[in-house]
């Protein structure tokens, strides 16, 4: 019964990406209209945390899948991407962590730099936004270490400013 589980299990997330993102998340379009936006609801909460394992998942099965073509895995990092930016518009920061440290630990190469680097700006900056500024910093001086356009240089820069009132 498990065995059968585990091989039906990438079909299962499949369909659920289907409800949560709708069809054309296997297109790099995914829609995020059923996660309530700004809502401080448990459901809201419910609904974020199903999204999120889904995307996980989805972004594991096609990392282990021989078969996946690189477009497929970019669309799907970019899907990762694009839910990270969204909840960075409702300033959902705890949710940020959370999903971009289960994340990250698998975007560690070079292949897909820019949107990996965007979602880390993210996190860092999620980061700050909690109150862990020594964790916040190590993060925005790790990405000023790569190259960077001028308009994330600068950003980083300024979230790094905001550290001083708070470090005293």
């Amino acid at each position: 019964m498990y065995r059968r589980l585990e091989s039906e299990l990438p079909a299962l997330c499949e369909e659920a990406a289907d409800v949560y993102f709708g069809r054309d998340w296997r297109l790099g379009r995914p829609k995020f209209t059923i996660i309530p936006r700004n809502t401080e609801t448990k459901i809201g909460a419910v609904v974020e945390q199903n999204a999120s394992v889904i995307l996980l998942r989805l972004f594991s099965d096609a990392l282990e899948d021989k078969e996946c073509s690189r477009k497929e895995l970019l669309n799907r990092i970019n899907m990762l991407n694009r839910y990270v930016a969204r909840l960075d518009q409702d300033d959902k920061y705890l949710f940020i962590v959370k999903f971009c440290r289960s994340a990250l630990q698998k975007l560690d190469g070079d292949e897909f730099h820019l949107l990996v680097k965007d979602m880390r700006y993210k996190y860092a900056r999620a980061i700050r936004m909690l109150g862990r500024y020594a964790e916040s910093i190590t993060e925005f001086q790790s990405l000023l270490s790569d190259q960077n356009t001028v308009e994330r240089t600068a950003s980083i820069y300024v979230n790094l400013a905001f550290f001083a009132p708070a470090l005293g």
